[in-house]
């Protein structure tokens, strides 16, 4: 969990609002919402002092991983893909635009006017999966296996989120875990 979630969570636990927090912390208001959106992270000292404002404690443990026990920085970007593309696969009904300019940046791929660092293949995939109809489309985007994986690498959907839906996925996305299990 995010700091940012920690302190929103919090703070309506309490039934404070931001300006209340901030009368009670001497913290501008501006800086508590620019807390709880992610844009900037309280440091822990900060987010204890916040917290117990509120008769709220904190409880932070750090446990040392063995060497070669890191996480998987594939599958959080893996993660991070899933979250954008369940976004966009929920608003394709709503705004078909999305896919009208998916089907012409593919087309654009094929063509050579636009330029695509993935191969033909994910190009002709994309071609074939956008022809489909929209409830399909959105299958596609969100279906968990390595062919949707990869597809996902190479979207064609590519600016199709504002920045602060990007962040949130990005605040959403839980951190890589180990792929090995402790014996």
């Amino acid at each position: 969990m995010h700091s940012s979630d920690v302190l929103k969570a919090a703070r309506r636990l309490r039934r404070v609002t931001q300006r209340q927090m901030a009368a009670a912390t001497g913290v501008p208001q501006s800086v508590i919402a620019r807390y709880e959106s992610g844009a900037v992270s309280p440091s822990l000292e900060r987010l204890q002092g916040l917290l117990g404002k509120l008769g709220v404690e904190i409880d932070v443990s750090v446990k040392v991983r063995p060497p070669g026990r890191r996480g998987n920085p594939h599958s959080q970007a893996d993660a991070r893909s899933l979250g954008y593309h369940r976004l966009i696969a929920h608003r394709l009904s709503s705004d078909p635009e999305l896919l009208v300019r998916a089907r012409d940046r593919v087309e654009g791929w094929l063509s050579g006017r636009s330029p695509f660092a993935g191969s033909t293949e994910y190009a002709l995939a994309w071609q074939e999966v956008l022809g489909r109809p929209v409830r399909e489309v959105a299958r596609v985007l969100v279906a968990e296996d390595e062919q949707a994986r990869e597809l996902r690498q190479n979207t064609p959907f590519a600016g199709a989120l504002t920045p602060s839906e990007i962040a949130t996925v990005i605040r959403m996305t839980p951190e890589s875990r180990p792929s090995t299990r402790r014996s």
